[in-house]
């Protein structure tokens, strides 16, 4: 099967979702620092002017706190605006996360009907019950139980088609199984749940052999 376009999309979309979070994340960092750095240069021109004016005492310790109160309100901003920053980074990605996921759903569903497609129209190519189940043990090997239903359709209408030779007395071998011309198998056939093993036994009609 190819491969999914939208796998691709994916991981281009959590790297610029990473990019943009380290960006938001970055840029708050720096106007913390400066806002520190600012506070600190406040405090040491507040200091100055104060010893210059010659205050002292509570009215010193007052203009210090003012000084405080306003670098924490800077940073608590800071800090909100990154926190709203990234919550709309996350509920962007997360949106256009669950469109790509539908849209990948979708492509991975058209390609398995594509495949079903083709693999329906390959099916009369295994003509013999034993092709069929060999087939069935090759594709439950592989993990692709997909084909099971349709192998397990074409090796119904094989036995059918052996049980009419066998009843018109064309004989009940494999070879005359395999030159009956076998019903072709679409997908919208009667598919079989699961796979229990190979028939065998004679036929009611005719000479019997293993199917």
């Amino acid at each position: 099967m190819a491969i999914n376009p939208y796998e691709s999309v994916l991981k281009q979309l959590e790297e610029k979702n990473r990019q943009d979070v380290a960006t938001a994340q970055q840029g708050a960092g720096s106007q913390a620092q400066q806002s520190y750095i600012d506070y600190m240069n406040s405090l040491k021109t507040l200091n100055q002017g104060l010893r210059s004016q010659g205050i002292t005492g509570g009215g010193s310790e007052s203009a210090l706190l003012g000084a405080n109160v306003g670098y924490q309100r800077q940073k608590n901003l800071i800090a909100g605006n990154l926190a709203q920053n990234l919550q709309g980074l996350s509920q962007n990605y997360m949106a256009n996360r669950t469109a790509i996921e539908t849209q990948r759903a979708e492509w991975q569903a058209q390609e398995q009907a594509k495949n079903e497609q083709r693999f329906a129209n390959t099916i009369t190519g295994y003509d013999t019950v034993g092709k069929v189940d060999s087939a069935i043990s090759a594709a439950q090997t592989a993990g692709e139980t997909w084909k099971v239903p349709y192998l397990m359709a074409q090796r119904a209408a094989l036995l059918e088609q052996a049980k009419a030779l066998v009843a018109s007395g064309g004989g009940g071998t494999t070879s005359n199984v395999s030159a009956y011309s076998p019903t072709t198998v679409t997908p919208t056939a009667v598919k079989v749940a699961s796979y229990t093993g190979t028939s065998g036994g004679g036929m009611a009609g005719g000479g019997g052999g293993a199917w």
